[in-house]
């Protein structure tokens, strides 16, 4: 017993001294690697709980090796030869690994989620080198279906027009847009929780492609598309709320006009055709409802008011994570607004977090506390604190 404690014990040193690649490189039979992620979660249980928090980075061996960790979860014991090799394929891709586990949460289907970046890398591995976090964007938010009621309930469904979104061939898509230039940003400047809301939709092709070669704002004065929608006044004093024409398309919401919906809807959607994360969002004001949106105009920049009536006093409003179809928070949205999850502290925040939720739950107080401490708007933090 011993003998075993000190070999797992040297193991776990050589683990921590390796990084994720190296990991791989050394296991490369898939049928140990149950076994061995007890021995690498052995390994570094020991490692943190000699640590302190603020030694602990989030690019460090330590965390590299402790997402390698979180990873081999997700490995199956039916998974075919090339799958397996993909897996690994992936779990060496440290420019997705990372931001897929950073961005991960309790909310999705990790199986699912899974299963999406295993087909991308099957048959679009080159793309998963151009755009790793669009790969991740996708996964988080086709791990699930959409809201029956997308996208906002003044409209009939059968009149908007979707489709049963195909992931690989979406990632495929956009990764070719991206190489011809076709979009007002490079895909690359984005995190992969600013992409996903240039991901969520789920409308047919020649909708985003209309959009791209109709809407001819620039990137800095996209706000104005809102007004661009020539306002129905004789619609809203008749109180036609619901779209009363037929097919929902951007052509004929240009033709038409529309309400505050529509604008909203014309300018969000068609922002994410060109390559923008965007917002959708209502709230009440002193005369009703209201729907306006928002954009990103630089990296880690988001406009929030566009087509908001100061006049009309509206709060900050109400948007909806694409990732887990639920609101989400005049907290969030304000933390998103100031792209904090940029920041370092951000960054150790979540690792920390998510140590604290996985790996090392005896001392998960200390690991939350110190997350709080160098970030203290980061709400999972506070959701996983309130839960002990």
């Amino acid at each position: 017993m011993v003998r075993l404690f000190l070999l797992l014990l040297c193991l776990g040193f050589s683990l921590i001294q390796a990084d994720a690649a190296t990991w791989w490189q050394e296991h490369t039979d898939p049928l140990t690697w149950t076994a061995e992620r007890e021995t690498l979660k052995f390994s570094l249980q020991k490692e943190f709980s000699k640590k302190k928090p603020g030694d602990v980075k989030a690019d460090s061996i330590e965390a590299a090796n402790f997402r390698v960790w979180q990873w081999l979860e997700y490995a199956r014991p039916d998974f075919s030869q090339e799958e397996v090799a993909a897996f690994r394929s992936l779990g060496e891709n440290s420019q997705l690994l990372r931001p897929f586990l950073e961005n991960l949460r309790p909310e999705d289907d990790a199986t699912e989620a899974v299963r999406i970046l295993l087909r991308i890398q099957l048959e679009h591995p080159e793309c998963i080198q151009v755009l790793p976090c669009l790969a991740v964007a996708i996964a988080l938010v086709f791990d699930q279906p959409f809201p029956k009621g997308w996208p906002h309930h003044q409209v009939a469904h059968e009149l908007v027009p979707l489709e049963k979104v195909d992931p690989v061939r979406r990632m495929q898509q956009m990764t070719e847009l991206q190489v011809a230039r076709r979009y007002l940003s490079d895909l690359r400047d984005f995190t992969v929780s600013e992409m996903k809301f240039i991901v969520d939709h789920p409308l047919v092709d020649t909708e985003m492609e209309w959009a791209r070669k109709n809407v001819t704002a620039s990137r800095s004065g996209f706000s104005k598309v809102f007004s661009s929608i020539r306002y129905d006044i004789r619609r809203y004093e008749s109180n036609q709320l619901v779209w009363p024409y037929g097919p929902y398309l951007f052509s004929e919401i240009k033709s038409r006009g529309g309400i505050c919906v529509d604008q909203a809807y014309f300018a969000a959607m068609t922002g994410k055709a060109k390559g923008l994360p965007t917002l959708y969002f209502s709230g009440q004001g002193e005369d009703g409802g209201h729907a306006w949106f928002g954009y990103m105009d630089s990296p880690g920049r988001w406009e929030t008011d566009c087509g908001r009536y100061e006049s009309q006093n509206y709060p900050v409003g109400n948007a909806v994570d694409p990732q887990t179809w639920r609101p989400i928070s005049d907290t969030e949205l304000l933390f998103l607004a100031k792209s904090r999850e940029r920041s370092p502290g951000y960054q150790q925040a979540k690792l920390f977090t998510d140590l604290a939720r996985t790996l090392v739950r005896e001392d998960a107080n200390r690991w939350v506390d110190a997350a709080l401490e160098v970030q203290p708007e980061f709400l999972p933090a506070w959701y996983l604190q309130g839960s002990f």
